[in-house]
């Protein structure tokens, strides 16, 4: 309200310049007219200001919340895995992202690693929001679940491809579009499902049956490496990492 304020007042500076041009204008009306811009020129200072003033507490304000939310996460109690993995990944969320701050001290990236690397069916749902932060920090980082549960004595689908279904996705990285291959097409019609850091559905593109190579949108997916998966008339075909850049 105050941009539209003072681009409203402009418009009126811009008008008593022109009068100012009139040769015929008395030394008094001149005076009047100059103490008039003077007026204009001191509204919009004001109203500067004023921005200036209120994007400074709105900053001040996200920052007092973020140390609220902070006390309230520091003061819960924790004894399970999950709870403390949650409790610490809420902390540093809140000390940086949480404050408009993209920079983590030694001691944050350490503790995001060591959660990023934890089985997810042992640390929760805070083992893929810590792996979210960590691409922050090296987007290049994998993780290998099936290894990760395995010491736990937990069995995970693998990740490995399906030796009666070869695919792949190029390019890899890709832009705006790429393309999903197939050894050997499908007798029905498969899926092809995007999921980002956090495990969240961002796209899903439908694979004819009959075909070889399907060309896949990616042009609405932001910079960020994600996760597909492909499947087939009768199941889960192979999964894989996407990563788009531009």
């Amino acid at each position: 309200e105050n941009q539209q304020q003072m681009a409203e007042v402009l418009a009126l500076v811009k008008e008593a310049m022109v009068q100012l041009e009139d040769s015929t204008l008395t030394a008094a009306l001149r005076q009047a007219i100059m103490a008039t811009l003077a007026g204009y020129r001191q509204n919009i200072s004001d109203l500067a200001g004023y921005n200036a003033t209120v994007v400074e507490l709105a900053h001040s304000s996200k920052v007092l919340t973020a140390e609220g939310v902070r006390a309230a996460n520091a003061a819960l109690g924790a004894t399970e895995l999950t709870e403390t993995n949650a409790k610490a990944v809420n902390e540093i969320h809140l000390a940086t992202i949480g404050k408009e701050l993209d920079q983590f001290s030694a001691e944050q990236v350490s503790t995001l690693f060591e959660i990023a690397n934890q089985c997810p069916m042992v640390g929760g749902n805070a083992v893929f929001r810590a792996r979210a932060l960590y691409t922050l920090i090296d987007e290049g980082q994998d993780y290998d679940d099936e290894l990760l549960c395995l010491q736990h004595g937990i069995l995970v689908k693998s990740f490995k491809q399906p030796t009666s279904w070869a695919l792949s996705v190029v390019p890899n990285p890709a832009s705006d579009e790429a393309a999903l291959l197939l050894t050997e097409p499908f007798d029905g019609p498969g899926v092809f499902i995007v999921y980002d850091a956090l495990g969240a559905e961002v796209l899903r593109h439908v694979v004819p049956m009959e075909s070889l190579r399907h060309t896949l949108n990616t042009a609405v997916l932001a910079p960020a490496p994600y996760y597909y998966q492909v499947q087939g008339p009768y199941g889960l075909v192979g999964v894989g990492k996407l990563t788009i850049v531009r």
